[in-house]
């Protein structure tokens, strides 16, 4: 049963700490995570041992530090210029992806080889092409040329391919062409991280990004459900286990947990929706004013 008068409903939808709303902290928790690859906030508790605040920390300034031969662990951040160690229940820790299950790592932190890898590539092309790119063909000879025969070949080639006229090829000359065109460089060059990819990265659907070119009206519903289900889901499963852990008594979790309300992002339209509302209520699943909360 859901219980708005629970004492930490207030901290957790209204007003986490006197500095801001509900929302502007768990967007700026979504943030580091994705950007830093962890969200740490320090957890206050009052003098019954009730947690009445959380409190953003830099994540950059904030460590997990765990000493190896005990396998305890803890938690060291800056506050005023000074090192402040802080005990795991202090901490509410939300990871991206980890190698080791104990610090996340951001998707781009993840990427940032292969992003490496494309950079350079697109510098490669890049001079390749204000170099005059990859020559179209190599010039073959049946016999051996002198020095300056070969010096003359060679400066009215290097015309040829920077675009400033056209090579004059001599009696005895064959022209040759090569597998790498043009067009083919121009490909290689567009091959970057654009927005698609970035999307991808981060599990976004393109519809998200304002990017319709492959929506349609019949796989709409489809994609969002793949949203909620990829990119949200991880997301609040995380949020939802640390808050179950970190802010009740082992009393208390026997009989309460916190749980993310996805009606919204699951909402179809509003014919499909009035079906599903007048099934459950004929069939019992819901009462008239649940309903109407539903739709508020």
């Amino acid at each position: 049963e859901r219980r708005a008068d629970h004492e930490l409903a207030k901290l957790l939808s209204l007003r986490p700490n006197p500095y801001m709303s509900a929302f502007v902290y768990k967007r700026t928790q979504i943030v580091d995570i994705l950007t830093h690859g962890n969200s740490y906030s320090l957890i206050r508790y009052n003098e019954q041992g009730k947690p009445i605040e959380l409190l953003p920390l830099t994540p950059t300034k904030t460590n997990m530090v765990m000493d190896t031969s005990s396998g305890i662990y803890w938690y060291e951040t800056e506050h005023r210029g000074k090192k402040v160690t802080l005990q795991p229940y202090e901490i509410f820790h939300l990871k991206a992806i980890s190698y080791d299950g104990l610090v996340g790592m951001s998707p781009i932190e993840a990427l940032r080889n292969q992003i490496e890898s494309y950079e350079k590539s697109d510098l490669l092309n890049k001079k390749l092409i204000e170099g005059g790119g990859v020559p179209s063909g190599i010039l073959k000879v049946q016999s051996s040329l002198k020095p300056d025969a070969k010096d003359k070949v060679r400066q009215e080639w290097k015309k040829a391919n920077s675009n400033e006229s056209i090579a004059i090829i001599d009696s005895g000359l064959e022209y040759q062409q090569l597998g790498v065109s043009s067009s083919d460089m121009q490909f290689m060059e567009s091959q970057r991280y654009n927005q698609q990819q970035i999307a991808a990265v981060f599990k976004v659907p393109l519809s998200k990004i304002n990017d319709h070119s492959r929506s349609t009206y019949s796989n709409v519903e489809e994609m969002s459900l793949s949203y909620v289900k990829n990119t949200l889901i991880p997301l609040i499963t995380a949020y939802e286990q640390e808050a179950n852990f970190k802010l009740f008594s082992e009393k208390e979790q026997k009989h309460w947990y916190v749980k993310f309300n996805l009606d919204v992002e699951l909402r179809g339209d509003a014919l499909s929706r009035a079906k599903v509302m007048e099934s459950d209520l004929r069939n019992g699943f819901l009462t008239v004013n649940e309903g109407r909360r539903l739709n508020e």
